[in-house]
């Protein structure tokens, strides 16, 4: 969780049972201690993604259970056709996420969607939009920033990275 605190940002993200408190602590979370998680039905689950070193639920409440943070997906207009998922409104009632799920996760959980949003598909408006919890404005507004500063950071050691710079 990112708290204001005099001219920059204190992380506070939970880690089980200790505290992340500067970014080197962050970074390290994020590289070497994160429980990802993957909930959705079984059609729209990657084969073998597993392998990827995450968990799969194909249970809401099951796989947000105890969670810091949950970040919703875009659910993709070709997905809602066909085979893949029955109808909006079913998704939505297994998938989405409401209050009544998100109640599952550790009470301070913060809410993530990158957007756009469909609301009322993936995640219900009011939860979206709850100002104490839901970080996604943020998300969306430093979206750009973000990936250009990982991408800087990744290429500045590549063989070619010298040739332009």
């Amino acid at each position: 969780m990112a708290v204001a605190g005099g001219s920059g940002f204190a992380y506070l993200i939970s880690s089980g049972n200790e505290a992340v408190t500067d970014m080197s602590e962050f970074v390290r979370y994020m590289v070497c201690d994160p429980r990802v998680r993957v909930i959705a039905p079984k059609t729209l689950i990657p084969v073998d993604i597993e392998r990827m070193g995450v968990e799969v639920f194909h249970d809401m409440a099951a796989g947000i259970k105890d969670c810091d943070i949950v970040m919703m997906l875009r659910l993709q207009t070709e997905r809602m056709q066909g085979s893949f998922v029955p109808s909006t409104r079913e998704y939505f009632h297994f998938y989405g996420l409401d209050y009544d799920k998100l109640s599952v996760a550790k009470p301070d959980a913060l809410i993530m969607h990158p957007g756009p949003m469909n609301r009322g598909v993936e995640i219900d408006s009011a939860v979206a939009d709850d100002i104490t919890r839901s970080i996604i404005l943020d998300q969306v507004e430093l979206g750009v920033a973000v990936r250009q500063a990982c991408l800087d950071a990744l290429s500045r050691n590549l063989p070619w990275a010298g040739a332009n710079a």
